[in-house]
This record gives C-alpha cells, sequence and structure tokens, in this order.
C-alpha cells in the first residue's frame, strides 16, 4: 500500500478512496474483528489496533457503534473501542499511536 501511494504516476483522490466507508469496513473488517476477538483476549496486541482503527474510523465517519453489527456486540470489543475513542478526541492521533508502540 505505501509503494502504490509512494508512486508519483498514481493519481489519489481521497474523496474518492473515503467513499462508503462505513460499508467497506462492514464488509473487509468486521468479520476480522469478531474472528479475533470472539472467544479469544480481547486485549491482545492485535485486537488492540483492531480497536483502534475501528475508533478512527468511527471519527472520520461519525459512525455510532451499533453500525459495526456483530462487533458491536462484543462487550470487551466496544469497551476497548470506546477507550480508544476517548484517546482520539482528548489526546490525538499521535498520542494513541504512541500508546500502542508502548503496548507491543
Amino acid at each position: 500500500m505505501l509503494e502504490r501511494f509512494a508512486n508519483p504516476w498514481l493519481e489519489h483522490e481521497y474523496r474518492v478512496i473515503a467513499t462508503n466507508q462505513e460499508e467497506k469496513f462492514r464488509i473487509r473488517v468486521v468479520p476480522l474483528i469478531v474472528r479475533r476477538c470472539r472467544g479469544a483476549a480481547c486485549c491482545a496486541p492485535t485486537s488492540q489496533n483492531l480497536a483502534l482503527a475501528t475508533a478512527a474510523h468511527l471519527a472520520f465517519t461519525h459512525a455510532p457503534l451499533e453500525s459495526l453489527g456483530e462487533a458491536a456486540r462484543i462487550p470487551e470489543f466496544v469497551t476497548t473501542t470506546e477507550r480508544w475513542m476517548a484517546i482520539l478526541a482528548r489526546d490525538g492521533v499521535a498520542a494513541a499511536l504512541a500508546e500502542t508502540a508502548a503496548c507491543t
């Protein structure tokens, strides 16, 4: 992905890339969340990163947690996502990323 965005010959219109983000997230990411967090430790680094990505997605799209379907019914994941949402709102992206780096 980084190589693709670094290619000066490809034009990337972020507004086009961001189109239909809720649907893309529901199709591509929610099944991964359900597989990783059901019956597993939702505090594992992978699950923490998924929760942070979800929090960023929800902040960007202004979508409610309920839009996550089955993932919104996993209590540990919801709690972790809400914690990341609070960190993002209060401290910003850099602080959230620094915290994830400290946890690994």
